[in-house]
């Protein structure tokens, strides 16, 4: 292994506590979370890339739900990232497993708290019941794939040009272009994969086109949207893939009177939820941990979070449970009986 040879004098701690959990295996399934985002999906294909070209380990990805978001799917196919449906592959053909961007038991994957996994990145909390091999959670940075980046400069290999735009494209939309829980270390990994990147395709990503079923939730969650005073809330009814949430949320946050906002939408048999926040004061993964929810199901950092319910057959009592959710929500911000009014008022 001629790779690794020439590399034995300068290896850090980190590549050294790698090869002790890879040790022995010939391929390994690397796990997303349930509907994979750019920092997941890109932080999956960079340590695809450490595994192969370092460690001369093969892997696979895999994730079980659906990547529906356009930007995401354009980074998925300009970038030639190739990810596996795990319900169509067979987990024991692999002889070992490597979850980034979420943990086991966390609810957004399919790996329960039991799993036994030989690496766990991330960067969100870390779950009181984490375990692995090697469990690598740094929170106080903006994305995992930051870490994914440290990992290829200290193991000193050459980042292809689609790696660094995916890693690149990562960092930005995770931490929205360096404006949310971004540091100096996000900063710096960024600048150093931008570099690197195809600025064409990284430009085909940020405008992907967008699908007609987009504007028509986009038109719902401006119709369903209710304001009271620094607050909105918007229940999208049933939706077509559970990012969307997200997206909506983020786009009702950039309205320039609105500190924290409340998004949900009903999936199957799921309700998902998604909270933003610009506020210094508040902690969206705190706030949405005090919302009458599975603490199992919910999750979240400085200025964003999310989760799900699980719901009867046909969403029964998905109303229900978002005008309790709404109530706390306010509640919780200071507000007992709020008069929430449209946001499209024309008065205003």
């Amino acid at each position: 292994m001629p790779k690794r040879e020439s590399r034995e004098s300068s290896k850090t701690a980190i590549l050294e506590e790698l090869e002790k959990a890879v040790n022995g295996r010939k391929e390994v399934l690397i796990m997303t979370h349930t509907h994979p985002d750019p920092d997941a999906i890109a932080s999956a294909a960079a340590l695809q890339y450490l595994l192969k070209e370092y460690f001369q380990v093969n892997s696979s990805i895999a994730y079980s739900g659906i990547i529906a978001r356009a930007e995401n799917r354009a980074m998925v196919k300009r970038l030639e990232i190739h990810l596996k449906q795990y319900n169509r592959i067979k987990p024991s053909r692999y002889d070992g497993l490597m979850l980034v961007d979420s943990q086991p038991g966390a609810g957004n994957n399919v790996l329960t708290a039991d799993s036994k996994c030989d690496l766990v990145i991330d960067h969100h909390p870390r779950r009181k019941d984490t375990n692995a091999k090697l469990v690598v959670i740094d929170q106080n940075i903006g994305a995992t794939a930051t870490l994914l980046v440290q990992w290829l400069e200290q193991a000193g290999l050459d980042l292809p040009v689609n790696l660094a735009t995916a890693l690149a494209y990562a960092i930005d939309s995770e931490t929205q272009t360096m404006q949310r829980e971004a540091t100096g270390a996000d900063i710096e990994a960024y600048l150093k994969v931008y570099v690197r990147a195809s600025l064409r395709k990284y430009g085909e990503i940020i405008n992907a086109n967008l699908p007609h079923y987009y504007f028509l939730q986009l038109g719902r969650a401006l119709n369903n949207a209710r304001i009271y005073r620094n607050l909105i809330t918007s229940h999208l009814t049933t939706i077509n893939h559970p990012e969307i949430v997200a997206e909506m949320a983020d786009f009702l946050l950039k309205h320039d009177r609105i500190g924290t906002v409340l998004c949900s939408g009903l999936f199957k048999d799921s309700l998902i939820i998604s909270i933003r926040t610009s506020s210094e004061k508040l902690n969206a993964g705190e706030l949405i941990a005090k919302l009458p929810l599975d603490r199992n199901n919910v999750g979240g950092h400085d200025k964003t979070a999310g989760g799900f319910v699980s719901l009867p057959k046909n969403g029964e009592g998905a109303n229900e449970l978002v005008t309790k959710l709404v109530a706390s929500f306010a509640g919780l911000m200071g507000y007992e009986e709020p008069a929430w009014r449209p946001l499209l008022d024309e008065d205003d």
